[in-house]
This record gives structure tokens, C-alpha cells and sequence, in this order.
């Protein structure tokens, strides 16, 4: 089996979920060509996975003119009219405006950088991670093909929804139209999937399959450290530091926490345009000294955080289903989260941590306290999370279920097709 993923950037540090399918499924004996569509930047590049992926993925921007402009002049002299008919696809499924309009063209010229590369390794299947501007590549790249070839097995494409970005702007997105289109399309959730039904005609609903991100978890150990008894008591939040993921609330519970006398500590890992105002915040609220900003934290080093932390905090106002909670729990954290999309799916509330309304302060102090005052109930939480994560969410078993969406939707390519459907 030979696929093409196709990414926006990849490797990505807040993408980490790709790297593990992608990984997982050549685990599995498949050949899978990694496409970026922006080259990844080195603060993207932390671990030597991370090094290794980089090295050997095929980064469509930023362009080289020399070598774009033949691949494309050869193209188009060999083949005119799929060409212009690719273009002439990509403004009609464009969202109104002349600015989309324009940069639907610049995606069918990266597609047919995508297509080249996929002829010259004998792929016929792109999938595309979220419903952006990976999957407008991959859907273009796999239309042009299909206009080529008369006979043999079609070229199919198909994408994974995440959400909550693209279910906020679905014009934006030409959601309905790329799940209407698509050969398979891979939900993270029930709570996705639901979503993304709301949108489309029924008829495309057995296109949808519920695959889980997965991780490793046999890579989060469990910290002996947290049977001690310690003079405070350690909150770890990762991810990036900006206003959707809500750590300003985070600190607030946090300084509330102090003033009630109890001993806690906020380590906070992760960058991103908030830092500076959330070091403002922990500094006007008096707790400096019990609040540490990380930074930026590769797959080599996040392990460590985990290990070293005794409640694990994600408090987003938006999410898909998020991996650094499969993480935590992972490693045995028990966690406190919010009531929002596939959480409630992966955390079950009062089993394997806490899940509080979001936005919603007072609640996130009252979950946070309880943990923090009962060692008890931090340990039978992190057990049940982590037997969670086992069962559901290991990468070898969400790996097998995506092997065999991609096997059927191979299988059945058997008849040449002119276009989308």
C-alpha cells in the first residue's frame, strides 16, 4: 500500500498525532510519502523524529521557480485540457470573493506539484490531515489524476476532520463539498462525526469511518515520584499559549488555589503569542514564583513534564479530541478538563478525571482542589486513565483501524472516473 499524506506543515510540534499515524502505519508495512505544503521551521523541529521526518518530506513551498515553472510547463504542453479543467474546478468549488478565488488557483498549481510527485512514486491515494488547505491540494491533485488516466484503478483522496476550526467557518471551508467528495473521510470522534453528518446528505454519511488519534503509550511511564509525599502539589498544562486554550483561567484558578493556603505549582509548557500577557497576569496576581513558563517542548522532553507533574490541566474553550490529554493520561495524570466536543469521549467524568463546564472559573478551582487535596483519588484517576488509553487510544490499534479505511477505499477504485463526484 503506497499513500501520500498531505499536511499544511509537517512535522509540526502541535501536530503531533500526524507524526504518530504516520509512523504507526509504516509500522504496518505501509509506504507513506510525506507532502508539506510549507516547509516546517526549526522551532517545529525538536526531536530527532522530528529531524528524521523533516529530512525526508516533500515541502511544496517555498517554491523553487526554476524547478516549478518546468514541472509545470511540461505539464501543461502534455496535458492542456486537464490542466485548464483543474483550474476551472478549483474557482467553481472557490468560496465567493477574489481573493479566494485567486488563492484556489495558487492550490490547483500545488496540487499538480502534489500529483507529480505521486506519479513518479506510483501513489493513487492522498490523504490529507483537517479540512484545509491539505485537503483542497489533495482533492485537486486526485481530480487532475483522474482526468489523465483512462484505464487501471482510479485515484481516491480523502481527508481527517478534527475540528472546531473548520465546523466554525464551513463555507470557508468548502466543507460539505469535500465531504461530499471525498472517497473516506476519518472522524476523530462521534462528537465529529455527528458535526460533519449535519452538513451533507446521508448518502455520504458510509463514507465516514471514527478513527481516534492515537499515541504511543507505552512511552508514559508512571512517575513513583507521586506516592511521595511532597510539599506542594504540581499542575502541568501543554499547549499552545493562546486565547482558545483558556490557561489565563488556568492561572486564575491557580492563584486562587494560594490563597486558599494550599501548596500547588503551574508549569506552563508551550509558546505562543499569549505568553506575554499570561506573564503579565501571574505577575500582577502576586504568584511568580509559583508559576513556570516552559517554552516550546519536543517528543523527546515532553515525557518529563508529565512525570514530574501531579495533576494535568486543559482547560480549552475549543478542541477536537486533544492528544496531550491522551498523554497525561498515559501517564497515569489524573486530569481536569473541559465539557467540550470529544472530551467527554476520551475523559470520563468522575472515572479518569474531572470535566467542568468551560469558561466557567469557580468550577476549574473546585476540580482542581478536590484533586489536590486527595492523593487517593489523583492515583485510582490516573489508573483509570491510563487503561483508557491502553484499550482505545494506542496508536497500534487507531494505526490498524485507519489500514483497513484505506485498504477498502483502495479496494474499491476499481473503475477509472473522470473528475469528482
Amino acid at each position: 500500500m503506497k499513500i501520500a499524506y498531505v499536511v499544511i506543515m509537517y512535522p509540526r510540534i502541535s501536530h503531533t498525532f500526524v507524526q504518530n499515524e504516520v509512523w504507526g502505519l509504516r509500522q504496518l508495512g505501509v509506504e507513506v510519502s510525506t507532502i508539506s505544503i510549507r516547509a516546517a521551521q526549526s522551532d517545529n523541529i525538536l526531536s530527532e523524529r522530528d529531524r528524521s521526518d523533516a529530512a525526508h518530506t516533500l515541502n511544496v513551498l517555498p517554491l523553487r521557480p526554476a524547478t516549478f515553472l518546468r514541472s509545470h510547463l511540461a505539464t501543461i504542453v502534455r496535458h492542456p485540457l486537464a490542466v485548464f479543467a483543474t483550474l476551472r474546478e478549483a474557482l467553481r468549488d472557490a468560496p465567493r470573493g477574489l481573493r479566494s478565488k485567486v488563492w484556489s488557483l495558487f492550490y490547483a498549481l500545488e496540487a499538480l506539484v502534489v500529483w507529480r510527485h505521486c506519479q513518479d512514486n506510483d501513489i493513487r491515494h492522498v490523504h490529507a490531515h483537517f479540512a484545509n488547505v491539505g485537503s483542497d491540494v489533495a482533492l485537486l491533485a486526485a481530480s487532475f489524476g483522474n482526468r489523465l488516466e483512462s484505464s487501471g484503478p482510479r485515484w481516491t483522496w480523502s481527508f481527517t476532520m478534527h475540528g472546531p476550526t473548520e465546523f466554525a467557518d464551513t463555507s470557508r471551508f468548502g466543507l460539505a463539498h469535500k465531504a461530499t467528495s471525498a472517497d473516506a473521510i476519518v472522524c476523530i470522534s462521534d462528537f465529529c462525526k455527528s458535526q460533519l453528518m449535519a452538513l451533507t446528505p446521508a448518502d455520504a454519511w458510509q463514507r465516514m469511518h471514527i478513527v481516534h488519534c492515537g499515541i504511543d503509550a507505552h512511552r508514559f511511564g508512571v512517575s513513583s515520584g507521586r506516592e511521595q509525599t511532597k510539599e506542594s502539589v504540581d499542575i502541568v498544562c501543554v499547549g499552545r499559549l493562546v486565547g482558545v486554550k483558556a490557561q489565563r483561567l488556568l492561572v486564575e484558578s491557580v492563584a486562587n488555589l494560594l490563597s486558599d493556603d494550599l501548596h500547588v505549582t503551574l508549569t506552563l509548557v508551550g509558546d505562543g503569542p499569549d505568553r506575554h500577557d499570561l506573564e503579565g497576569l501571574v505577575h500582577g496576581l502576586g504568584i511568580a514564583d509559583h508559576v513556570r513558563f516552559a517554552g516550546g517542548v519536543g517528543q523527546d522532553d515532553i515525557v518529563t513534564f508529565y512525570e514530574d507533574a501531579d495533576i494535568f490541566c486543559l482547560p480549552s474553550f475549543a478542541e477536537g479530541l486533544p492528544v496531550v490529554l491522551m498523554e497525561a493520561m498515559a501517564a497515569a495524570l489524573p486530569v481536569v478538563t473541559t465539557q467540550i466536543a470529544g472530551i467527554p469521549e476520551l475523559v470520563r467524568n468522575g472515572e479518569s478525571g474531572l470535566v467542568v463546564p468551560p469558561g466557567n472559573v469557580e468550577a476549574l478551582t473546585d476540580a482542581l482542589r478536590l484533586l489536590a487535596t486527595d492523593a487517593g483519588l489523583r492515583a485510582r484517576f490516573g489508573e483509570n486513565g491510563r487503561r483508557v488509553v491502553e484499550q482505545e487510544f494506542n496508536v497500534e490499534q487507531t494505526s490498524k483501524q485507519l489500514f483497513e479505511v484505506f485498504q477498502d477505499t483502495l479496494a474499491s477504485a476499481t473503475t477509472p472516473t473522470v473528475g469528482n463526484r
